[in-house]
Parts: C-alpha cells; structure tokens; sequence
C-alpha cells in the first residue's frame, strides 16, 4: 500500500476483503482465486474527479438504448457503468470521443 506521498506504508490485518471485482488485483496479488462466477454481461466504467453534476445520490437508468448506473461517491468524484452489448469494444467506448 502507498500513503499520500507515494511512500510505501505497512498495514497488517487480520482479514482482507478483496471486493474490487471478478479481476480483482487484490486477489490475483494475494494468489486467491475467484470462487463462483461473474456476470456473462461487461461493463465499461468511466470516473470522474471534480464531478460538475449537481445530483448527490446513485441512479440506475434501464434505458434499452444503454442502460447505464450513475454513482455519486465521496470527495467529489461520479462513476458511470455503461452497458456493453454483444460485438461493442470496451476500448473503443473508452475512448475520450465516445465518453
């Protein structure tokens, strides 16, 4: 782990809960394997700090167009989770343009 300065920090603990997704680098750092499965469908997710939107709370929008959620979190930051549907690249979504 890192402190504020970059600067390596120990922190012992007696668990770990590693719930930062199906990929999670937690796990894979600590060599645990995922256990079950995730869901077939992905997701791109786009964060954003200095978030300019005036909606403090998390919306599940179920358009069919794109369903999308839309989170506000601490600090200041939004996370969005657009839908992939079959054959769409996650890359491609990602790009700066499609954002």
């Amino acid at each position: 782990m890192r402190g504020p300065a970059g600067e390596k920090v120990l922190v012992r603990a007696q668990y770990v809960v590693a719930a930062d997704g199906g990929r999670s680098t937690i796990r894979t750092h600590l060599g645990i394997p995922l256990v079950g499965d995730t869901h077939p469908r992905k997701w791109v997710v786009v964060e954003c700090d200095n978030d300019p939107l005036d909606a403090p709370y998390t919306g599940l929008h179920c358009d069919p167009k794109r369903p999308y959620v839309c989170v506000d979190l601490p600090y200041n930051y939004r996370r969005w989770e657009f839908v992939l549907f079959p054959g769409e690249d996650a890359e491609a979504m990602l790009q700066p343009e499609k954002v």
